[in-house]
């Protein structure tokens, strides 16, 4: 299908012409598909399944503008704060001259929310979570919605994001009208009905639009190539170790054996080996002349330990890529992967998360990752695996993609192949279930105004995904409805709901704790903190310390929750990042994103704080104690300098130096 057709749609001349500046000229398998669908363009919803890299958010790139260009609102869903800068970004440098209002609102990204709240917006790029802490107090949101899109709608399976995603899906699907909703997943191996609850219509192609051969690194050269599309397999040799003992020298063997034009990127299960691994390949590689303003890019960023990698190893083309670095550094690195100054990127799966950055070869150099809880390596499942080779193969060259697995041990070569290769994508099913503690969900029912009466509560969530195909399905709709009756009854034991002649109502504490998305158990521990702050002077380190142990704060490094406080305040009195990242990196290390994620989360609970402060009329400087500790801890500096900091024009670095300026 050429993308002319697309003027049949009502699409304007104009987007078509960026779409073709971008090299879209045909429509791949899934777009032709879905974008020729009668029913999608009638409006009816539509979940649109394909393969990795198959070209599938594309439609949701189209209908978002059509709808945007006919003076509607739509919003696109994704689950993670980079996906949405990058969409945000790409959308507004694409569409913003052609009149289309494009705003952002993530855990970073706070700027735009008046305007979502307002609908001054064409097209609202928003993270999961913040969108229903946007609908607590703002539920007309939904109302101006025209189309709703959700990207990498798989998330209904995960255990820990996927009833937020389900009850927000649930939330659309009783409006009247009902926005056109249009869900966009990587493969499914069965659609568990799903189609059905919405309902939707189900568009699905195992068609990518180059091919993909898949195959195991084992200790012979000579490799089975599986193209699972085709059916087909083949024989290809490879410059491979004589041992698999050491990860790092066959992935140097692998790298060794690419053309200078082919790139490669390579999946580590931990951030940490994503540095190591870097590290020792830059050793080893050859070194090309990199022009003066790549070099000038690298030095604009703030000093950190990526900067400080990329200044050592640009000329070498390789560089790591995870969650430890920020935002502007993991754009670098795909900027300059996607202009050919890096051949190999050595990342963890964020960068296989939606961002576009199709490669010659994929390399899974390790299948398992460390289970915390568990205390034990567990294979990474069969989604995972496939979203990360999907990012094989080069749409614009039309060039075939090869993904392969390093075996860690001889004899694995079947049971990698039937696992990952052969294997089937995992069934879409709710989340909910895996979840026996529904108090969260049941606290934005009540303070989203969707419910006020405990059958009302009921009600709703029997109409959710998980009901009908859960509960229902096996005879035990009990369950739910007890998990919801204790969710109730907790949130009225805390004070966050009251119960008035059968009537339910957040309390203004109830509304606060709606409103910031954060778990009942830390909410308590932050009204805590601010009836002590009120009875007697609590210090910095003190506030610090009672904020670094909640749950939100274990997952971050570093896991100490009493090294978490002291890197945050040597992090607001403004030490340098490389200063801290050498302090504190020890087993694990902590780059300038992971000090960052430390002071959003930091952020996030002083803010809530200050609003419980304030509604429990604490003192006046209590509350302003609160909320200049949480900007400090968003900018890393100085409450003099956030002025400056607010701007986004310049490193943090620089505006410490400003300050620091003994000239005044």
């Amino acid at each position: 299908m050429n993308i002319e057709k697309l003027k049949e749609l009502d699409v304007r001349e104009q987007f078509i012409d960026v779409w073709r500046e971008r090299g879209i000229t045909e429509l791949t398998d899934i777009q032709g598909m879905a974008l020729s669908d009668p029913a999608v363009l009638a409006g009816e919803n539509a979940l649109i399944a394909a393969p990795t890299s198959s070209g599938k958010t594309f439609v949701g790139e189209v209908l978002a503008v059509k709808t945007a260009s006919s003076l509607h609102r739509a919003i696109y869903l994704v689950p993670y704060k980079a996906l949405a800068e990058e969409k945000f970004l790409d959308f507004w440098e694409a569409y913003h001259d052609l009149g289309i209002s494009v705003v952002v609102s993530s855990g970073d990204y706070s700027e735009y929310d008046i305007d979502i709240r307002r609908g001054d917006f064409g097209i609202a790029v928003i993270v999961y979570e913040k969108l229903a802490q946007l609908l607590i107090d703002s539920p007309g949101i939904v109302h101006d919605c025209h189309l709703l899109v959700v990207d990498e709608a798989q998330m209904l399976r995960d255990k820990n994001r996927g009833a937020l995603l389900e009850l927000l899906l649930t939330r659309f699907k009783l409006l009247t009208p009902t926005p056109q909703i249009i869900l966009l997943s990587a493969t499914i191996g069965d659609s568990g009905e799903f189609e059905l609850w919405l309902p939707a219509k189900l568009i699905q192609s195992e068609q990518r639009p180059v091919p993909l051969w898949e195959g195991i690194v084992d200790e012979s050269s000579s490799i089975t190539l599986h193209n699972i599309a085709d059916k087909t397999t083949e024989i290809k040799k490879f410059n491979t170790s004589d041992s698999l003992e050491t990860i790092d020298t066959a992935l140097l063997s692998l790298v060794k054996g690419l053309k200078p034009e082919e790139q490669m990127l390579i999946f580590r299960t931990q951030v940490d080996a994503t540095e190591k691994t870097a590290t020792n390949l830059a050793r080893e590689m050859a070194t090309i002349q990199v022009p003066r303003d790549i070099r000038d890019r690298i030095l604009a960023l703030e000093d950190s330990p990526l900067r400080s990698f990329l200044e050592k190893n640009i000329d070498r083309r390789v560089a790591f890529h995870n969650a430890g670095l920020s935002v502007e550094e993991r754009r670098l690195v795909e900027t300059l992967f996607k202009e050919g100054y890096l051949q190999v990127i050595v990342t963890t799966a964020t960068l296989a998360a939606g961002v576009n950055l199709p490669a010659d070869v994929v390399i899974l150099a390790d299948y398992k990752r460390w289970d915390f809880t568990l205390r034990t390596r567990l294979p990474i499942d069969e989604a995972e695996y496939k979203n990360c080779a999907g990012r094989a193969g080069r749409l614009g060259k039309k060039t075939a993609g090869v993904s392969l697995i390093l075996a860690d041990q001889a004899g694995l070569t079947i049971s990698l192949t039937e696992k990952y290769i052969l294997g089937k994508p995992p069934r879409l099913e709710s989340a909910i279930p895996l979840n026996s503690d529904l108090v969260q969900q049941v606290l934005g029912v009540i303070g989203g105004k969707l419910a006020d009466t405990r059958d009302a509560v009921i009600a709703l969530f029997c109409e959710c995904f998980a009901y009908h195909t859960y509960y229902k399905a096996n005879n035990c709709e009990k369950e739910m409805v007890q998990a919801v009756e204790s969710g109730v009854d907790k949130l009225i034991i805390n004070g966050l709901v009251e119960e008035k002649a059968y009537k339910l109502n957040v309390t203004p504490l109830g509304e606060i704790a709606a409103r910031s998305g954060v778990s009942i158990e830390t909410f308590t521990v932050l009204e805590s903190l601010v009836s002590d702050a009120s009875s007697k002077p609590i210090e910095t380190d003190e506030i610090f310390k009672r904020i670094t142990d909640v749950t939100e704060m274990q997952s971050l490094r570093p896991f100490s929750p009493e090294a978490r406080a002291e890197l945050l305040a040597k992090w607001v009195e403004g030490q340098s990042v490389m200063k801290l990242s050498d302090e504190y990196s020890s087993q694990y290390s902590i780059g300038y994103g992971r000090i960052k994620d430390l002071g959003n989360v930091a952020e996030w609970l002083l803010s809530t704080t200050t609003l419980i402060a304030t509604a429990l009329k604490s003192e006046e400087a209590v509350i302003e104690k609160l909320s200049s500790l949480a900007q400090e801890a968003h900018f890393g500096v100085p409450l003099s300098a956030i002025p400056l900091a607010k701007m986004r024009a310049l490193p943090r670095s620089d505006i410490l130096r400003l300050i620091n300026n003994p000239k005044g």
